[in-house]
């Protein structure tokens, strides 16, 4: 018997049901019924009355369900409280960031996190939300800040909280022939090539906005998923790009982008925190999540507004 095996038990004491409790726990439905069998081979009795209805507990099921909870919470408590011990002498975090907070928002926070806990130690993984995504289920990182795609808002065993909207603006290079006009209409944009983040999501979503506009979409001929290199294409080519403001801004002071203005193409993004369900939150992981919070509730309220359909290319 093990805590793992204990803590399948009391989910599905919970939840009343193998599929259920196998989604909850993020395990397939056969991998939750050889546990819950090898449990009950050790401990020589059945634990549930299977049926149609579901999984209900038997009295030997009852008289364990208390027990495997005060076990399953007092690894918790120890695990907070080495955990605790832990961020006083130093603290360590691993952290997976999306490209389009790695320039603003998450070096703000880490430097108020550093001032209160200047000896812990930080590894961060970027990548787009997706990856992010996989590494936190693979246990790889313990906490996520990046757009909140659609499979991680579905996604039960994971838990996520919104924390600012990130803007997007189209952008070209300082002398681009589209700026000769004081405003670039719809129509303009379609007229030159496109670098875009994802050749089989973003194109679909240019499609679906032109097409909207009575517009015949833009051809897309590079894809990439570096921001930097889109960038750095945008900046010595006629090519457009939709970039992340918080990303871009660096170039658009140096004057080597420009914002095109003028069009109807207004898009934004939720950006948000991911974790793990039932994550143990040391003393280090609250303090960053309190510090990001604030640095997000600090932008310009321009910069917050409802979602929109950028979500869909899960970036």
């Amino acid at each position: 018997m093990d805590i793992l095996q204990l803590e399948r038990f009391v989910t599905l004491a919970e939840t009343g049901q193998f599929r259920r409790a196998a989604r909850v726990l993020g395990i397939s439905q056969p991998a939750l019924t050889h546990s819950i069998k090898t449990l009950e081979d050790e401990l020589g009795a059945p634990l549930f009355d299977r049926s149609l209805r579901g999984a209900l507990l038997t009295d030997v099921g009852q008289g364990l369900l208390a027990r495997a909870r005060a076990i399953i919470n007092e690894r918790n408590r120890m695990l907070e409280e080495v955990g605790d011990l832990q961020s006083q002498a130093h603290g360590r975090l691993t952290v997976g960031v999306a490209p389009y907070f790695s320039r603003r928002l998450f070096p703000a926070a880490v430097a108020r996190l550093l001032v209160e806990m200047p000896t812990m130690r930080l590894e961060v993984l970027e990548g787009h939300s997706d990856e992010l995504r996989t590494k936190l289920l693979e246990n790889r990182i313990e906490i996520a800040f990046c757009v909140l795609s659609p499979a991680i808002e579905a996604d039960t065993t994971l838990e996520h909280i919104a924390v600012c909207t990130e803007r997007y603006s189209i952008v070209a290079r300082k002398r681009h022939p589209i700026h000769t006009r004081s405003k670039a209409v719809d129509r303009d944009l379609a007229r030159y090539p496109w670098v875009v983040y994802d050749l089989q999501r973003t194109p679909k979503l240019y499609a679906e906005l032109f097409k909207a506009r009575g517009i015949a979409p833009p051809q897309c001929p590079i894809a990439t998923l570096s921001l930097p290199l889109m960038a750095s294409i945008v900046a010595n080519s006629d090519h457009l790009a939709l970039m992340p403001e918080d990303f871009v801004w660096p170039e658009i002071a140096a004057s080597r982008l420009q914002r095109v203005s003028g069009h109807t193409l207004t898009i934004t993004g939720r950006g948000g925190l991911v974790w793990r369900r039932g994550t143990n939150r040391t003393e280090a992981l609250k303090k960053l999540i309190r510090h990001i919070r604030s640095v997000c509730d600090e932008q310009p309220k321009t910069r917050r507004g409802q979602a929109s359909s950028v979500e869909a290319m899960g970036q």
